[in-house]
């Protein structure tokens, strides 16, 4: 700004004491906070980085501020020193000294810089040049405006950096438990696809950490001083490393159970075996027993449940957890279903010896109820029932004959019971 016009308020002496013993104590402030600047571990981060991005324009304004800062307070403690030796000339300061003094503390007594006018500016009688200048109170507003703005580029870098050395660190922790992990379960051996989700984890980490290194203020989100820092990636990094994680915890979990699994799975295909056994012999009764029984074969697939099963030890000897644990749910699938095709043909069996045995049980029911009525010495009712167990008791027996024969006998003695 340009020098103002006008006279100065004389300030009296008492007004100048006041102003100068508080002009020092500023001083000393100002010279505190410019240190604490340059000494915040924002500012020493900032100045020991190769910059870039955004960071880069706003640190290089930072570092023009404060020279700019460094220079007026050069100019703010020449003009208090300058007024400290003209108030030290005389106890009692006159007119001339007051006014002088006056004008140091209160007039425009700060010249900033000389500045040509531009031509289209200027007249034929006036300056080519204009001296702009400001009062002590404007230059330490101004000061503090420009502190104020590194100091929110400052603080913002650090938080953005804290932050992010906190979380990365953090994932870097778990990222090598993780491959440590993987490690252990033979994962890189066979590039499978979690040791590959660890590679691009790890490098997506490594990249991000030389993103924040060179340029903290990309990952700050709104205004400097006003937003927070934005993590996001980060973020993500780490709930992908936790997906691969529990894959991995899962594998472990496999391998920590395969042999129980294996002996879990071997112990059913015993069962399946025993099971066949069980509903061959069934068969063998009822084909023997009964005539024209609609029962199919006995599925026997154990050998070749148990040749899956043989045949896991090489994914198990290579690590491969994965396959492991599939093929060994695949094999509890395969031997339940197995399982239960026997169990139909089993089921089919006894069923069919069931029903010869309830119809023997019926027969014997309805002799007892023909005694009790006086008619098992009728010849039709005792021809009845001669048929009926004639047909249960041959073998093979036929069902449905015997069925139809035992409905008479009952209908022979319905008959004659109401006849009589």
């Amino acid at each position: 700004m340009a020098m103002v016009a006008g006279p100065v308020p004389l300030l009296s002496v008492d007004q100048v004491d006041i102003a100068l013993a508080k002009l020092t104590t500023d001083a000393d402030r100002i010279a505190g906070a410019l240190v604490a600047l340059e000494s915040h571990p924002g500012y020493q981060f900032l100045s020991g980085t190769r910059r870039s991005g955004r960071t880069a324009t706003e640190f290089d304004r930072t570092k023009a501020d404060i020279a700019l800062l460094y220079q007026r307070f050069d100019a703010y403690r020449a003009v208090v020193a300058q007024a400290t030796e003209i108030r030290a000339r005389r106890t009692r300061p006159g007119t001339a000294e007051l006014t002088e003094l006056s004008a140091l503390l209160r007039g425009p007594s700060i010249e900033l810089a000389t500045e040509e006018i531009p031509l289209q500016q200027r007249n034929l009688t006036g300056p080519a040049t204009v001296t702009n200048r400001m009062t002590l109170a404007q230059l330490v507003a101004a000061m503090d405006t420009s502190f104020q703005r590194a100091t929110e580029i400052v603080v913002a870098a650090d938080e953005v950096w804290t932050a992010f050395v906190g979380k990365a660190d953090s994932l870097d922790g778990a990222l090598d438990d993780a491959r440590e992990l993987a490690a252990s379960l033979g994962l890189g051996e066979v590039r499978d696809p979690l040791f590959l989700a660890l590679d691009d984890i790890g490098t997506g980490l490594a990249d991000l950490r030389a993103r924040a290194f060179a340029d903290p203020l990309a990952l700050y989100q709104g205004e400097l001083g006003q937003g927070a820092p934005a993590l996001g990636d980060l973020d993500a990094l780490a709930a992908k490393l936790a997906a691969v994680r529990a894959d991995e915890d899962r594998l472990a979990a496999v391998r920590v159970d395969v042999d129980n699994r294996i002996a879990r799975a071997r112990t059913a295909i015993d069962d399946l075996v025993a099971l066949v056994a069980d509903a061959q012999q069934a068969r063998a009764t009822v084909l023997d027993k009964i005539a024209g029984p609609a029962i199919g074969d006995v599925p026997s697939e154990a050998d070749g449940l148990r040749a899956r099963l043989a045949g896991l030890s090489d994914a198990v000897a290579r690590q491969r957890w994965a396959a492991v644990s599939d093929e060994l749910n695949a094999l509890a699938t395969a031997t339940d279903a197995a399982a239960a095709r026997v169990r139909d043909v089993l089921d089919a069996a006894n069923a069919l010896l069931d029903r010869r045995a309830e119809l023997r049980g019926r027969l014997d029911a309805y002799k007892v109820k023909a005694a009790r009525s006086r008619l098992a010495e009728d010849a039709d009712v005792a021809g009845s029932y001669q048929q009926a167990h004639d047909l249960l008791w041959t073998v093979p027996c036929d069902l449905r004959a015997a069925t139809r024969a035992l409905n008479r006998y009952q209908q022979a003695i319905a008959a004659k019971g109401s006849a009589g």
